[in-house]
């Protein structure tokens, strides 16, 4: 009888060859590449909705601020301070500027503007993350027209 040494050296056998070595590898970092950009994508559009669902808090805020005190000056400058009673994050009561704006990237609100203008924010939001219904309000706040100089 003889014996058949057919093992890992025989060269009837055809191994995986350089290329298809390097596709698999192109393969796995383009699936890395995509996953992670998906994954940033969906942090900052989470962080783009946290921003505007504050900056509506706060414009919700103003105008109830309003309702309860009608002898207040609509273009008195509105704070943290006096709209406070008035806001909420997810049904919680805000206690500091600093809960009102997590989450929100880094974020924090350079002017409250006055009870009939918007707000300024210190980082831009980026309007590729938002709906196009919501551009406009996005290009309004990044432009700094809530500072309270009337706009």
């Amino acid at each position: 009888m003889t014996k058949n040494h057919s093992g890992c050296f025989d060269k009837s056998q055809q191994g995986i060859s350089l290329i298809q070595v390097l596709l698999a590898i192109l393969l796995g970092a383009l699936t890395v590449t995509w996953a992670s950009n998906t994954i940033i994508n969906g942090m900052e559009k989470g962080i783009t909705t946290k921003t505007l669902t504050a900056v509506d808090a706060i414009q919700q805020a103003k105008q109830q601020y309003l309702i309860d005190n009608p002898e207040t000056d609509p273009t008195a400058a509105a704070s943290f301070a006096s709209l406070q009673l008035y806001l909420t994050v997810m049904g919680t009561p805000v206690t500091t500027e600093a809960q009102l704006m997590a989450g929100t990237g880094g974020r924090t609100i350079t002017s409250y503007g006055s009870y009939n203008t918007g707000i300024s924010i210190s980082k831009p939001i980026n309007p590729a993350y938002v709906t196009p219904s919501m551009q406009p309000v996005v290009t309004m706040i990044n432009n700094g027209l809530g500072s309270g100089t009337g706009g």
